[in-house]
């Protein structure tokens, strides 16, 4: 697999950075610890990008379940990581604290989900106007999008919601597919492959989930990408609506 091989190549890059920091006289430490967390997160987003081409290229890919925390297994850590990105832009990243929401763990391919959320995070800050707020809120247990003949299936439904340049109403089923781009990000020249929905919906999919808009900000104020998690996927007492 390219994302395995591509994290092997890095992870060497890794340790040949900590044996240079570890000989960096002290006057310039402060220097190469930047650089060094500057190439980590470049690592990072290398990493993520590769993974994004295992899931297009090998269409018999599985998933790997265990118990995950959804807050401190994945968003935290990953809100943690994506911050040095939209730093560079002003912007703020939040969650709420879906533990004290009685969120519980979930049955899910924690290095799966990682993908999803950071490619969710990466368009929002992308698109996201200079010193903008992102947001990562829970909507609570409702019916989750399918065939309209098909009795409703109900999901643990969370969201990420950013402020950006918002996306068309008549475009929002299009840019799932692959290499397909809102006409706002191609007029306004960002950057972008249109990969990271296709990749992030199906392994929401794969999962029994499933990936979609919301609030599209058709005024550019403010788009809604929902995620949600069907609820035989939970390990614990089913949360309502809050």
């Amino acid at each position: 697999m390219v994302g395995h091989e591509v994290r092997n190549v890095l992870t060497t890059m890794t340790y040949a950075l900590e044996t240079v920091y570890s000989k960096v006289k002290p006057q310039f430490a402060d220097r190469v610890r930047k650089t060094k967390t500057e190439i980590r997160e470049q690592i990072n987003l290398l990493v993520f990008l590769a993974h994004n081409d295992d899931i297009i290229t090998n269409p018999d890919w599985q998933l790997d379940e265990t118990s995950v925390g959804l807050q401190g297994d994945i968003i935290a850590p990953m809100v943690d990581m994506m911050r040095a990105f939209a730093g560079h832009k002003g912007i703020t990243i939040s969650y709420e604290n879906f533990i004290r929401q009685g969120i519980p763990k979930f049955r899910l391919d924690k290095h799966r989900m990682d993908q999803v959320f950071y490619n969710l995070l990466s368009n929002a800050v992308k698109y996201a106007h200079y010193y903008s707020e992102i947001r990562i809120v829970y909507r609570g247990v409702l019916p989750l999008p399918g065939p309209t003949d098909q009795e409703p299936h109900l999901g643990y439904v969370f969201a990420v919601l950013d402020q950006g340049i918002g996306i068309l109403e008549d475009e929002v089923e299009r840019v799932f597919g692959l290499f397909e781009r809102g006409s706002r990000a191609s007029m306004q020249c960002f950057e972008g492959q249109g990969k990271g929905l296709t990749v992030a919906q199906q392994i929401m999919r794969k999962h029994g989930g499933e990936v979609w808009f919301g609030n599209v900000g058709g005024d550019e104020t403010m788009t809604e990408v929902c995620l949600g998690i069907p609820i035989e996927r939970a390990l614990g007492r089913r949360t309502g609506n809050v």
